[in-house]
């Protein structure tokens, strides 16, 4: 059996109604050696033909059509860190390209990105990307925010210029990621529900291991603003809080990881001064969306959620300081 070069793997998770645009960008790359794994996180949504995320990855597929499309699944919602790990686990590419079902990769992406892993030898490979939202003018693009390192690091610069510095977007998406190094990553991850901050778990583990890192100023990415979690939507049911409040367990196994006993740690104390101010940073978004966005019949059970899962003497330090 043939080994692809790389592996674009796609979570879902009711965004059927995008998956089949997502997957046309990636058919239409001008590079053959890859494969695509679709994984529905038991989502139950559908597309506008009434089609579920398995009737379309179906579609896609042709008998002795290249690429080669995997369609895989959970029984039950995960989250997004398990999602990935599926993904990762069941992939044959040397090398991993993460998209989001609702995203686009950019025309030639792909090309661009493994002739630089190719040549290389790189861990991660990195490209710039745009945003793009659509409307009854139709579609809008502008200049992304995604942090791209323009050139080469090496050792521990990754992380530094990642988690320090900031000059690294914690997006998966728009980088191809040694497979290795991603599998090494998820061994220091325990098995976790969450949805929001999970790539700045994955990746903060991948930029420890990573021994190379390569930013391009091509573009290869196209991500859809405000179709995600977090977008500005009412939250009127305990799922959906559950899912905003899971960010929490993010950094549950950061400071976890982090701490060897009472007196020694494994980051140095600017390393941990920024793992505190993420923390802060992510608490205080929490907060927010639980006093703009959750209904108020909701609003009691919600409090107490927020509570379990960041500790009720930090929310309500966050909450007195908003």
């Amino acid at each position: 059996m043939h080994t692809p070069f790389l592996s674009v793997c796609i979570p879902v998770y009711n965004t059927e109604q995008y998956l089949a645009e997502c997957l046309q960008s990636v058919i239409d790359q001008d590079f053959a050696d890859y494969e695509i794994l679709v994984l529905s996180d038991s989502s139950s949504g559908h597309d506008q033909n009434g089609r579920d995320c398995k009737a379309i990855v179906k579609s896609f597929k042709k008998p002795f059509s290249k690429p080669v499309i995997r369609y895989l699944e959970h029984s039950k919602n995960k989250g997004l860190v398990e999602a990935r790990r599926t993904l990762v686990y069941e992939a044959r590419g040397e090398y991993i390209c993460m998209l989001d079902s609702d995203d686009l990769l950019a025309a030639g992406a792909l090309k661009t990105l493994a002739k630089l892993a190719k040549e290389n030898d790189y861990d991660i490979v990195q490209g710039s990307n745009n945003y793009f939202w659509e409307d009854e003018q139709g579609r809008t693009e502008r200049e992304g925010s995604g942090k791209t390192y323009f050139g080469k690091l090496s050792g521990k610069e990754i992380f530094h210029e990642f988690f320090v510095e900031h000059k690294i977007s914690t997006y998966l998406w728009g980088k191809l990621i040694r497979r290795e190094v991603y599998l090494q990553a998820f061994a220091e991850i325990s098995p976790t529900y969450c949805n929001i901050a999970e790539d700045l778990l994955q990746f903060f583990f991948i930029t420890r291991i990573a021994k190379t890192y390569f930013g391009t100023e091509d573009l290869v990415y196209l991500y859809r603003k405000s179709s995600g979690m977090t977008s500005n939507k009412k939250i009127d049911n305990l799922r959906s809080w559950e899912m905003v409040c899971s960010t929490a367990s993010v950094f549950t196994i950061l400071f976890d990881w982090n701490k060897i006993d009472e007196n020694t740690f494994r980051l140095t104390p600017e390393e941990h001064a920024t793992l505190q101010q993420f923390s802060q940073y992510y608490i205080k978004n929490n907060y927010k969306q639980y006093t703009e966005a959750v209904i108020p019949e909701l609003k009691p059970q919600a409090y107490e959620l927020l509570c379990d899962y960041w500790g009720e003497n930090f929310v309500k330090r966050i909450s007195e300081e908003s």
